[in-house]
């Protein structure tokens, strides 16, 4: 017979599969509070320290405490947690501290959606999803909240025959973090899903993500197919950050000759020069030994009335 059975709501975890609702993980008793021993007693030494106690305002949540990344099965949400996406964002917010529920956000979601048809997260419980799991590098579960959002409209598209205006940032949030990551084909499939889900066209912001990503792995030329595809295939005007990428890649890989061809694109489509642009072109010059015409590039910069910085 063990030397003290454990009491009832001791904070013990059941064992792995068992499911426990959360109100079991209470504060340890006094006897177990962790190594300290202030009777003597040799039965209370080394014993760990538990989990923070639950949050007692948190809603109770029947769920495979024991099985974190993910559950299997994902764990079911009764109704009344489920019955809106006002719901489930409070609750979000209210566990996004707690060792344990922070890691199950999305199978939250995804227990709330398989547990009615009919629910369909809005946009703000999207984008808070979006952009805890681009800043922990979930990107499949990333991939998989897009799916979602896709197949279940967000609420606002009701009273309107066009989608969503807001769901630009959550999929901007999707595409950085796949992008940054250089998963260049994940990113060009989530804009290819919001130029489908979209009813206006997309501004060079989205474009650009992809485009600097692929400037920063080296990939110049499919950059400057991307490009291409841009403005040929998509009729998106480019911006002045869109030439800035070209500009400072084409300085790296071919020189500035070729940096200068697309400051002259540049000013052809009316993009107004910033002082970025012309500091990659001065750098390329003098990094060449072409001073004299890094000179010129200088006066005509300030006779845009563009001023000279340090970078």
């Amino acid at each position: 017979r063990p030397p003290f059975p454990p009491a009832a709501g001791d904070g013990r975890l059941p064992p792995p599969g068992a499911e426990a609702p959360l109100h079991n993980l209470q504060a340890p008793a006094p006897h177990l509070a962790g190594d300290r021993n202030p009777r003597g007693d040799p039965r209370n030494l080394h014993l760990p320290r538990l989990h923070p106690p639950l949050d007692p305002s948190l809603p109770l949540l029947p769920l495979a405490v024991s099985h974190l990344s993910p559950p299997s099965p994902v764990p079911a949400l009764p109704s009344a947690h489920a019955s809106s996406p006002e719901a489930l964002l409070r609750l979000l917010h209210r566990a996004r501290h707690h060792p344990r529920l922070a890691a199950l956000d999305l199978h939250l979601l995804l227990a709330a959606a398989d547990a009615s048809s009919a629910f369909r997260p809005d946009h703000r419980l999207t984008s808070l999803l979006a952009a805890r799991l681009a800043a922990s590098r979930r990107l499949p579960s990333l991939r998989r909240l897009l799916q979602l959002v896709l197949s279940r409209p967000c609420p606002c598209a009701d009273d309107s025959i066009f989608a969503c205006p807001d769901l630009l940032p959550t999929f901007r949030k999707a595409i950085l973090a796949f992008a940054t990551s250089g998963d260049i084909p994940a990113a060009s499939e989530a804009l290819a899903s919001l130029r489908r889900a979209a009813d206006s066209p997309l501004p060079a912001e989205f474009y650009n993500i992809i485009l600097h990503a692929l400037a920063r792995l080296h990939r110049h030329d499919d950059a400057i197919r991307f490009y291409g595809e841009m403005t040929s295939v998509h009729r998106v005007a480019p911006d002045a950050y869109t030439f800035n990428i070209l500009i400072n890649s084409s300085c790296r890989v071919e020189g500035v000759d070729a940096a200068m061809g697309w400051f002259e694109e540049m000013q052809r489509r009316s993009c107004a020069p910033t002082g970025v642009s012309f500091n990659t072109l001065m750098r390329g010059f003098f990094r060449e030994g072409r001073h004299k015409e890094g000179l010129k590039v200088a006066h005509e910069m300030l006779q845009l009335g563009v001023g000279l910085s340090v970078a």
